[in-house]
């Protein structure tokens, strides 16, 4: 029961305990790296397994369609797309892409994206071309694949203050490629061709230049002197982006984040709220489908921090959620926290380390500030039978490689290891994470109105006819007196959340 499993986790929390998914579901798996499992086989792969793949998790704005960049066990390079669990390969290193000789993909770069279409790009150091023109990046769709940006094609949108603009061409280096929701392939172009050496990084989104290095960004607010690989991320529209930026003029550098061209945690400057100034700020940063942001970083003090949209979300000392007993520590840890993103609807996920005590236990991801969704030490199941039988055990998170889509699963790339400590690969998983509905929504429109009130009835007189017109929506909607069905008991209730009462 939806409403209940919440219930009693927020019950659990307010006792200041923490569960991972011991109280709710437990965590599956899509793929694993353990080489005698049917987990560990590449899916169209002809037998070849995993050796791992832990490099850059993606996943499209609602969380629908996945990609990443795995190994076999003979090295080779893979493109990884899928949905929900199941997945297969759309490019693989030494294959031919043309039926040119010279065609064929070379080394895979862990930059990747995918939009809601399914539609994804990848970047690709093509094998048989000469050097001079093998950096590629590619856009596909089912495994179907063309280049959509190369080295010594145009680079255009340039300025050249010391030479001639308009006869700019990419040059060797194209990375943190990722794809809009509306087709545009965004990325670095770094190496420019053409253009004076300072002039040379830029950032594009389309054929559109976001920013260029020691160009006055925008309408002359802030000028970047450089951008490090990676770390380009806009949100699902192209509105609003951010990356790690170089805001020192010189041979020196001193990096920091931009948010749309703004410096949300100066450094040497003490953020609201401390007295210790900014002593670095950590890559990457996140940006979200609807343009909501997280920035990572620690003070002089070494006091670890997140800021969300530019409020401070936690910091080093703070309990793990309101009313926790548990708080997020470094104590045992290079850095607090490992992973801060929201979805499509605001949800986010702020994963760290903790003071527990067992040193097994004291890495966890929570919901909303809400509750731990995943803890490790979780059991996995690997075999998919749906008992925590198979003596596999999250052993720890990947850096920043966790997502939760939409529809509330929470992905993630992990370390595995047995009941005895060993370690026995890597899985990449997830975990059915249980939000709740609105309280009165029952036509699940996000609102609660008089709209709702026929279908509270016919969940109320009529619960097959209820989930046939809402198959979309938890009929526990309609629980008002969280006993675990709609009944005339909830109907006083409803009526004082429809008006307000």
């Amino acid at each position: 029961m939806k409403g209940l499993r919440k219930g009693f986790r927020i019950w659990v929390a307010s006792l200041g305990l923490t569960v991972g998914v011991g109280a709710g579901e437990l965590v599956e798996v899509i793929h694993t790296s353990i080489g005698t499992d049917p987990s560990s086989l590449i899916p169209g792969g002809a037998g070849e397994r995993f050796r791992d793949f832990g490099l850059n998790l993606a996943m499209s704005p609602s969380g629908n369609h996945w990609i990443f960049k795995a190994f076999d066990t003979a090295n080779l390079d893979y493109i990884m797309v899928g949905s929900g669990t199941v997945g297969t390969f759309v490019a693989r290193e030494g294959d031919p892409f043309s039926a040119l000789p010279e065609d064929v993909y070379g080394f895979m770069d862990s930059d990747v994206g995918i939009n809601d279409s399914g539609t994804y790009v990848f970047g690709n150091r093509i094998e048989g071309r000469p050097s001079s023109g093998d950096e590629s990046i590619f856009k596909g769709t089912g495994g179907v694949n063309g280049i959509a940006v190369l080295e010594g094609e145009a680079a255009p949108g340039l300025s050249d203050p010391v030479g001639v603009s308009g006869d700019e061409l990419y040059g060797n280096s194209l990375n943190s490629a990722h794809i809009l929701n509306d087709g545009r392939v965004a990325f670095h172009a770094d190496l420019i061709q053409n253009i004076g050496s300072d002039y040379r990084s830029a950032l594009y989104r389309g054929e559109d230049v976001v920013t260029q290095e020691n160009v006055a960004f925008d309408v002359g607010t802030a000028t970047f002197y450089g951008y490090f690989s990676g770390t380009f991320a806009n949100d699902a529209t192209g509105d609003n982006w951010t990356a790690r930026v170089d805001v020192q003029p010189g041979f020196s550098s001193t990096f920091n984040v931009t948010v749309n061209g703004d410096i949300p945690a100066p450094i040497g400057v003490a953020l609201p709220g401390f007295v210790s100034p900014v002593e670095s700020v950590f890559t990457p940063p996140s940006m979200g489908p609807t343009g909501d942001w997280f920035v990572r970083g620690d003070n002089v003090d070494q006091e670890d921090w997140v800021l969300r949209s530019g409020t401070l979300l936690a910091t080093t000392g703070d309990p793990i959620f309101a009313g926790a007993t548990e708080t997020w520590s470094d104590a045992e840890a290079s850095t607090t926290f490992f992973v801060s993103r929201s979805n499509g609807n605001n949800d986010y996920i702020l994963g760290g380390a903790t003071d527990n005590e067992d040193l097994g236990l004291n890495r966890v991801i929570v919901v909303n500030g809400e509750f731990v969704a995943v803890r490790e030490g979780d059991p996995v199941d690997v075999d998919g039978n749906g008992m925590a039988d198979d003596d596999v055990f999250i052993d720890n998170f990947k850096l920043n490689d966790c997502f939760l889509s939409d529809d509330n699963f929470l992905y993630m790339f992990v370390d595995l290891r047995n009941g005895a400590g060993t370690d026995v690969g890597d899985g990449f998983l997830r975990v059915a994470v249980d939000l709740g509905g609105l309280l009165g929504d029952m036509n699940c429109d996000g609102t609660v109105s008089v709209g709702d009130i026929n279908p509270f009835v016919l969940a109320l007189t009529d619960p097959k006819g209820y989930a046939a017109a809402f198959p979309d929506c938890d009929i526990l909607n309609g629980d008002c007196s969280d006993d675990g069905q709609v009944s005339v008991g909830d109907i006083n209730c409803f009526v004082a959340l429809v008006t307000g009462g």
